[in-house]
């Protein structure tokens, strides 16, 4: 049998041969950007000089509802620039202004739901990695990171400026972005660049360039002229301060501390930037929401660290999104029960060096219970090939939760075409790591492949990996291993014009997972029988699925039932309504029952929305599982409730109540916050855990308040 990495060698080669770029068969729009001397006052109001002279961009196409169609309000944008900053404008135009929808006044919380704008920034033009913002009408600010095209890291928080002001003709922007908060290449010009509108009452998504009816990174056009600009000294410097108190009602003990902490980030080039972290306090991080675990496999919880999530898209790999990460910095500084372990310090350079994409990271863990601090490290490099194309690499070193050693590299090639089949996209990957752990020796690889049409009315894929049994990366996620994973699926989307339903998708989507002796052990196949959007933004989705698990030993689940060891064939069908968060109510359900191993199993859930104004949003959650098993029946239940008043743009007050019947633990999340400006923050945090120890007493068992203050000094 020959050996899947040859075989992988030559499907790269074949793939290389038979996508290779050719002309490009839709060209880019763009525009030139000028230069000034003078900044604007960012207040929402286009009402200086310069920005008559600025490029305008007012030739925008219909993305939804009627694709290629004129949208049904003028939008036109403003761009220029000076040596310290980018500056956009807009003007929206509306017929109805007392219908702009404007509900969101959380800063840095999502505005999907309002009218908003969005501006998409590309400083490298890669068409794999840019910059995403958005701004409502309120002059909410939101931003994150998107790579690989179609993910999105909505965690990133950058420091830029943005103000609206609604009038009686619709609303405007004005909207600076620092080059100090921006990563570029002083040598490149021409940037990548999309600008889009949301009219939410309608549905109405207008962008100025688009491919295939879909807003990705190869659809941006081109803002060229960006030349001789400044990013100052590049040093932010962000004390932190945090007083707090930690009382265990437990054991009757109690302890005030007061942290400072300081991050540091300096860049050593404009594409360059190096960050550095004493003393690292996490105490303002946002809870994870409650999970219920009924898999026989570790669960999978984002990254919401912001020392982490800067830069986070250079350190991605391959693509992986969960099982078989080489790196997953929420590996660093918690326990594998979510404890938080003190970090000592941290190293971190990024950044793009022409066509090399650079990662480095050096961390000091604490010590923590009975293990000894450690050091840990990763570092990633990746250069751009044939025009859209990546090839990389990574090593990890340590292990933040022994005391062991741990080391693994990796090698990845993403490909991508737009070129080969005019205005589609065709993309490729190829990935193969190796561990090496202390105590462990032998079958510690891993390898995959996939090839990809995700295209707007055809999305294909077929997928395969191998993760060996000993395969340990310490500082990544693994949570089945042993294993080869076969998966595909393939999509159709029906687009309708001037209809209620703006589009309607069917597909199949099947995945088969066979130890490495060539043993079943799941087979899944998914038949999606309807995926609904209406024109308002209203989501419905049927599906049926056949499943097929084959065990080798029993199974506990949740201490409540046992599965037994055996092979299961068993059916389950399932609907998905979500409606648009515009609405002063709304409603998200769904349900899947059917056959769960040699029992039955029903889940159920359903979250109210209620949003009556811009200051108050409410919503209440229930999720259910009934499981009814020859070995024992039970309901699992997860409750929980959110609640936001947001003063202004500035005050807000975010609470967040979870209850679990499973560990019959309550935990409330009270978090005050204020921010007059992007990088300066002041956070009220208070954090209560409560014990049920039976009759629905809960009792006190941890109570956690903290009050921190950051500032960002810019030079």
């Amino acid at each position: 049998m020959p050996s899947p990495f040859r075989s992988w060698q030559a499907a790269a080669l074949a793939l290389y041969v038979l996508l290779a770029p050719a002309s490009d068969a839709q060209e880019r729009k763009g525009i030139t950007v000028p230069r000034s001397t003078s900044a604007p006052v960012i207040d929402g109001v286009l009402d200086e000089a310069v920005w008559r002279s600025a490029a305008v961009v007012d030739d925008f196409t219909l993305h939804q509802p009627n694709p290629g169609g004129e949208p049904s309000q003028p939008t036109k944008y403003y761009l220029y620039y000076d040596e310290a900053a980018l500056y956009i404008g807009a003007e929206l135009s509306d017929s109805e202004p007392d219908r702009i929808i404007r509900r969101q006044l959380l800063q840095n919380q999502a505005v999907v739901d309002d009218d908003h704008v969005q501006i998409f920034i590309d400083p490298y033009d890669t068409r794999r990695r840019g910059y995403l913002f958005y701004v409502n009408p309120n002059g909410v600010q939101r931003d994150g990171l998107v790579f690989g095209n179609s993910r999105f890291n909505m965690n990133w928080d950058g420091v830029w400026q943005a103000k609206a002001r609604v009038t009686d003709s619709g609303w405007s922007v004005e909207a600076a972005f620092p080059f100090k908060t921006l990563s570029f290449d002083p040598e490149q010009s021409a940037w990548g660049i999309n600008l889009l509108r949301t009219v939410r009452r309608s549905g109405e998504e207008a962008a100025w360039t688009l491919r295939d009816n879909r807003l990705t990174l190869d659809s941006m056009g081109m803002a060229a002229g960006i030349r001789d600009i400044d990013p100052g000294r590049g040093l932010d410097v962000v004390p932190s301060f945090a007083l707090s108190e930690h009382r265990d009602f437990s054991r009757g003990q109690s302890s005030v501390k007061l942290e400072p902490s300081l991050d540091v980030f300096y860049r050593v080039t404009p594409s360059l930037t190096s960050s550095f972290t004493l003393n690292t306090d996490f105490s303002a991080t946002e809870v994870d929401d409650r999970q219920v675990n009924l898999t026989r496999f570790s669960l999978f919880f984002p990254e919401k660290r912001d020392f982490f999530l800067r830069d986070t898209d250079i350190f991605e790999f391959a693509e992986l999104a969960e099982n078989g990460r080489p790196f997953f910095s929420r590996t660093i500084g918690l326990s594998s029960t979510g404890a938080p372990i003190d970090l000592v310090g941290g190293a971190k350079l990024t950044g793009r060096q022409g066509p090399w994409s650079i990662g480095v990271l050096g961390v000091r863990q604490d010590e923590f219970a009975n293990q000894a601090a450690s050091d840990l490290g990763v570092a990633r490099i990746s250069r751009r090939v044939l025009d859209q194309s990546q090839l990389g690499g990574i090593v990890t070193y340590g292990d933040p939760r022994s005391d062991g050693n741990n080391w693994v590299g990796g090698v990845d090639f993403l490909f991508r075409n737009t070129r080969w089949i005019p205005g589609q996209s065709v993309e490729g990957e190829v990935w193969y790591q190796q561990s090496e752990t202390e105590g462990l020796s032998g079958d510690d690889s891993a390898f995959g492949i996939r090839l990809l049409y995700p295209n707007e009315r055809t999305d294909a894929l077929l997928g395969f990996a191998e993760i060996q049994a000993d395969f340990n990366p310490a500082m990544g996620f693994v949570n089945r291993s042993a294993i080869r994973r076969f998966n595909g699926h393939y999509r159709r989307k029906f687009l309708f014009r001037d209809r209620w339903i703006r589009s309607y998708r069917i597909g199949i989507e099947g995945e088969e997972i066979r130890d490495l002796d060539d043993a079943l052990e799941t087979r899944i196949t998914k038949f999606e029988l309807a995926e609904l959007f209406s024109r308002p933004g209203d989501q419905l989705n049927v599906y049926a699925l056949r499943q097929t698990e084959v065990l080798s030993a029993p199974f506990d689940l949740l201490g409540q039932a046992t599965i037994n060891a055996g092979r299961y064939d068993f059916d389950r069908y399932g609907v998905t309504l979500r409606m648009p968060g515009f609405r002063v109510f709304g409603v998200n359900f769904n349900a899947e029952a059917g056959d769960f191993f040699d029992g039955k199993r029903l889940d159920a859930g359903a979250t109210l929305n209620y949003r009556p104004n811009r200051h108050l949003k409410a919503a209440l959650s229930y999720t259910s599982n009934h499981i009814d098993l020859p070995s024992g029946k039970f309901v699992s239940r997860i409750i929980a409730a959110r609640a936001s008043i947001a003063f202004n743009v500035e005050w807000s007050w975010i609470s967040f109540v979870q209850y679990d019947n499973i560990s019959d633990r309550l935990g409330v999340n009270t978090r005050l916050r204020w921010i007059p400006q992007q990088g300066r923050e002041l956070f009220l945090v208070m954090n209560y855990d409560f014990i049920d120890p039976g009759n629905r007493d809960f009792r006190s068992n941890v109570r956690d308040t903290t009050l921190k203050f950051n500032y960002t000094f810019r030079f």
